[in-house]
């Protein structure tokens, strides 16, 4: 084998050696042509392929493009709406959507569902426009057998109307369970606050039905009244400490009575000294709240006998 291949290589050398040898200026004149046409040819094919795709991608470009999705409402996260919007350059003509199996909603009658409407045909939608409807709630829609997942197309077609264009998707309900959100107070929010300030101001009017009413205070004066109302009070609760003869204002003695010790005549000490009760008239009052303090509760008034009175009287019977 390798002497063979010896020849053939000192054969093939010999040959285009030869050749190349005898060629004059005409025939590599017609070489360097035929080059220029092949290289020519490659550089037209690969030309072609790009301008092919520049129109393909020109084409997309301008082509309407119109996709069915779940987006959360504007007015409640929990409210997830259908949405049908052309996200293409140009409008997009006869729009048609179907659902397999139908859209369906929780909440209808008896708390049964009911299905969501959905057009038959959608005449046009310009670039950026969208057409929307409430699907349904995610907290009432988890305590359904509903399906979860939807295959959806739509078909529409381009200003030239010669082309049918589709758009496949799924529609899942499984990534909106379990999802929680902040609530963000916006212009829906405020719109809403105005028409209940609206309300409340609709109210106003002069007369007895609609008047509105104001409560004022003067915070010094009431404060004032109260520090009077306390010192009334104790002033009163030293009299009837004076009376009853108690040195210390402050101790407690409308539970005990007032014993008067009298020495007997013979000032005998065997003999036991006598004791008199003395009743004095008395009038329980309710202290004032100082000035700091919180307003009392409202006390319903009785006409039951003071505890204290009823004591000094029982005590009255069992000395007697």
């Amino acid at each position: 084998m390798e002497p063979l291949a010896r020849l053939w290589a000192s054969v093939r050398d010999w040959w285009l050696w030869d050749t190349l040898h005898d060629w004059n200026a005409g025939n590599w004149s017609a070489a360097a042509a035929v080059a220029t046409l092949l290289v020519a040819t490659i550089a037209a094919f690969i030309a072609l392929g790009q301008a092919r795709e520049a129109r393909r991608l020109r084409k997309e470009q301008a082509q309407p493009y119109v996709v069915a999705f779940m987006e959360p409402a504007e007015v409640s996260p929990a409210i997830v709406d259908l949405v049908i919007r052309n996200f293409g350059t140009t409008a997009a003509y006869d729009i048609e959507f179907r659902s397999t199996p139908p859209l369906q909603r929780s909440g209808g009658d008896a708390g049964g569902v009911e299905d969501v409407w959905v057009f038959d045909k959608l005449p046009i939608l310009a670039p950026g426009q969208e057409w929307r409807t409430v699907w349904d709630f995610s907290q009432s829609r988890g305590q359904t057998d509903l399906p979860d997942c939807h295959d959806v197309l739509v078909c529409y077609k381009d200003s030239q109307g010669k082309e049918t264009y589709k758009s496949q998707s799924t529609l899942d309900w499984s990534m909106f369970k379990g999802r929680r959100w902040t609530v963000t107070y916006g212009a829906h929010d405020s719109a809403k606050a105005l028409r209940e300030i609206q309300k409340t101001l609709k109210k106003w009017q002069e007369d007895i039905h609609g008047g509105l009413r104001i409560y004022v205070r003067d915070g010094a004066a009431k404060d004032e009244k109260r520090r009077q109302e306390y010192e009334k009070w104790e002033s009163k609760h030293e009299v009837l400490a004076q009376r009853l003869g108690v040195s210390d204002p402050a101790q407690n003695t409308l539970h005990d009575p007032v014993e008067a010790v009298e020495p007997s005549a013979a000032g005998d000490p065997a003999q036991p000294p006598q004791v008199e009760e003395q009743f004095l008239p008395m009038e329980v009052v309710d202290p004032p709240m100082r000035a700091d303090a919180e307003e009392p509760a409202p006390q319903v008034a009785s006409k039951e006998m003071p505890p204290d009175e009823v004591q000094l009287k029982q005590r009255a019977g069992d000395g007697s």
